[in-house]
């Protein structure tokens, strides 16, 4: 290697051309130094002594050059790392003697050592091998859960990444996990959900279904089920049994046929009882007639619900007319950005002396009829921007003239704030009742009930607004549109719903009130005992004892109809408190009853009666896991009809999460595919694969996190 003060001195030179030995001549003032066994110490102290700027630049080149050579270090020791992390027991004098004459090969005059470079390729899997088949699996796997289209794995930086979790994936073409690994995929999570399904339902009597109907963006009909039911050791369980793409036209017999495919493959004992939820569409009605599974249809209570809010402002000509002019404005609002900027720009100038606090600026939500509470969401959001509003049509500037005309009069908000006040009931109930991760349809009554006592003390109230200097009275038509809301009610859920005999056992087995309502509702066939008329609570209950009395217990002793719990405060003001903050009460049973004469369910009865209400907030579902050693025969009531959902949103949801995966970008996605991948990915989280079929042969899953 040359030394660096070279760079200023050249060899002496003979009168003949010839080098002399031992001396050496500076180029900048020719003074001749001795260099004897090429020694520079003497051409060193020259340069440092006689020429110091000179002496400046030789220390900078020596600094870049001992940071190449550094960097050159470095780079040659991490490829050493490297290729003995995955070739252990290599010799790292062999790998460095082979990187440093690669690198003086390769690096010639350029001084840039590229060890890097010479990083040999790392041994991928083979095609078939066990590894690479199951990381096949989990790239699927991610690909389905984050709803990503398969493209994402000819990404430039998803390649990257992999390569850096593990280099030894073989990254597949789009098209090979979306048409060879979803189905393997799909096999294994199906084949895992049956499993658990089968095991669960032997120690079972009864399961339930929700089904609903949707066409897709892409104009693809298809059909949702689910399966909902409370396994032995009281764990409430939903599978989506699929969303399968639905040829033909909606009748009620292609929906039965339909049906019955997709359950047939749980393969069902006969005396398993079986629920259907749906909508009231008259093909699901015959297709519950038709079918050999849906031997009990209930009504989607969410949906009667949407009917009677719908059929009670359509009805009504006042409030038709502003829920007109709210979509109106929330059209024009939708379509223009000046209009939205002009609103918040309003909202911000609501805050002065008078009003400290601004309007909070949101949008103006879009009423669907398809969408349970869109028209109040519509209507609050409206009534919530009321300041800004009245603000923007009360203006003197003619830019706001346009947008002034469609914002409602005085009158007409006084109106929309009763209508939102009476509508925000409903959207409770929708919300408690849409719920698939806790029991709902104990909560139908309730719910119903409190509604028809805050309805009846709205209507007490008198309301006056002063508007354009005249008083305007709202008592009329607050007192119609009530009136109006609680028959159709009445029409739709005929004693709160308790005519049904699911949701009267429902509402008796809920231990936070246990028939309380019932005892208000007549027996259904009007039966008079020593001139009193029998209620639907004592009708309950003698199905209840008829249900689990044996022949030699019926011989032993009549049925007894025993009394309905009495809370320690009034029942009526116990239902009309504010939804969900009812405060604990103790429920006991009136008169003293001799318990030799009554049958073993008879006990369990008074014994449930008896036992202190929950705390609010409690889940039925582990109350009744806690006393099913107390209580053995009510529980597995609590099992039997718990698990039925008061509403088909799990359909719903099921069409939510398959429509974010047929957007605008994929709607070329076929049916059949779109099947498979809603499947895994409601399904994959609620099952256990113990054996993951990776091809064709069951392979245990004895390969561990992929990603090391």
């Amino acid at each position: 290697m040359v030394s660096v003060w070279w760079k200023h001195f050249e060899a002496k030179k003979d009168d003949s051309g010839l080098p002399v030995k031992g001396f050496a001549v500076c180029q900048l003032c020719t003074v001749e130094v001795k260099c004897k066994d090429s020694n520079t110490s003497n051409m060193a102290y020259h340069i440092k002594s006689k020429h110091q700027k000179e002496l400046l630049e030789i220390e900078k080149d020596s600094q870049s050059k001992k940071r190449v050579r550094e960097n050159d270090a470095q780079q040659l020791q991490e490829a050493i790392d490297e290729v003995q992390a995955v070739l252990p027991g290599t010799s790292s004098q062999m790998l460095r003697s082979d990187f440093e004459q690669f690198s003086k090969r390769q690096r010639k005059d350029s001084g840039v050592l590229v060890a890097s470079i010479f990083r040999p390729k790392l041994n991928k899997w083979s095609a078939g091998e066990a590894k690479q088949l199951r990381a096949d699996l989990e790239v699927t796997k991610f690909i389905v859960l984050a709803n990503l289209p398969f493209a994402i794995v000819e990404n430039e930086g998803f390649i990257k990444f992999l390569e850096y979790a593990n280099p030894h994936i073989n990254i597949k073409a789009a098209s090979t996990y979306s048409r060879s690994k979803v189905p393997i995929l799909y096999d294994n999570v199906k084949d895992a959900m049956l499993e658990q399904i089968c095991k669960d339902l032997d120690k079972l009597d009864s399961v339930a279904f929700t089904t609903d109907l949707w066409t897709s963006r892409a104009n693809d009909p298809y059909m949702a089920f689910t399966l909902h039911y409370i396994t032995a050791d009281f764990e409430l369980k939903k599978f989506l049994l699929g969303c399968i793409p639905f040829a033909g036209r909606h009748t009620g017999i292609n929906i039965a046929e339909q049906f019955d495919s997709v359950v047939g493959e749980l393969m069902l004992r006969d005396e398993l009882q079986t629920y259907s939820v749906t909508d009231n569409g008259s093909n699901m009605i015959l297709a519950a007639k038709k079918s050999k599974y849906m031997n009990k249809r209930i009504a989607c209570a969410d949906h009667n619900i949407n009917l009677v809010v719908t059929n009670t402002i359509s009805l009504l000509g006042l409030v038709k007319e502003v829920m007109n002019v709210c979509k109106t404005l929330s059209a024009c609002t939708h379509k223009s950005v000046f209009k939205c900027e002009r609103i918040r720009q309003a909202c911000a100038d609501t805050k002065d002396d008078s009003n400290p606090m601004a309007v909070t600026y949101k949008k103006i939500i879009s009423p669907c009829p398809t969408r349970w509470n869109s028209q109040w969401m519509c209507m609050s959001s409206i009534v919530d921007l009321r300041r800004a509003l009245v603000k923007i049509r009360d203006s003197s500037d003619r830019t706001d003239e346009e947008l002034g005309k469609l914002i409602p009069t005085d009158k007409q908000f006084d109106i929309m704030v009763q209508v939102v006040r009476v509508l925000g009931y409903f959207a409770s109930i929708s919300e408690a009742l849409s719920c698939d991760k806790t029991c709902s349809i104990q909560k139908i009554p309730v719910s119903l009930y409190n509604v028809k006592a805050k309805l009846g003390q709205l209507k007490s109230e008198t309301f006056i607004s002063e508007a354009d200097n005249r008083t305007f009275q709202l008592q009329t038509m607050v007192e119609e549109f009530v009136n109006t809301i609680i028959e159709e009610l009445e029409k739709r859920f005929p004693y709160m719903g308790l005519q049904q005999d699911v949701v009267a056992f429902a509402h008796y087995i809920d231990p936070s009130h246990r028939g309380v309502i019932l005892k208000q509702v007549p027996h259904s066939e009007g039966l008079v005992v020593d001139d009193k008329e029998m209620t639907r609570y004592n009708e309950i209950c003698g199905l209840i004892q008829k249900k689990f009395t044996t022949e030699e217990d019926e011989l032993a002793s009549e049925l007894i109809f025993l009394r309905p719990p009495s809370p320690e405060m009034d029942p009526v003001d116990l239902l009309f408190e504010e939804w969900r903050t009812q405060e604990p009460t103790i429920i006991s049973v009136q008169g003293s009853r001799n318990s030799t004469a009554l049958t073993p369910i008879a006990k369990e009865m008074e014994d449930y009666l008896s036992i202190i209400k929950p705390p609010k907030g409690t889940n039925p579902i582990d109350w009744w896991k806690i006393h099913s050693g107390r209580l053995p025969m009510l529980s597995s009531m609590a099992r039997h009809y718990l698990a039925i959902p008061a509403s088909s949103a799990s359909s719903e949801r099921t069409f939510s999460q398959t429509g974010q995966i047929v957007n605008c970008h994929r709607t070329n996605l076929a049916p059949e595919q779109v099947d498979k991948l809603v499947f895994i990915r409601e399904n994959l989280n609620r099952v256990t694969i113990s054996k993951l079929n990776l091809y064709s042969d069951d392979i245990d899953d004895t390969q561990g996190e992929i990603f090391q």
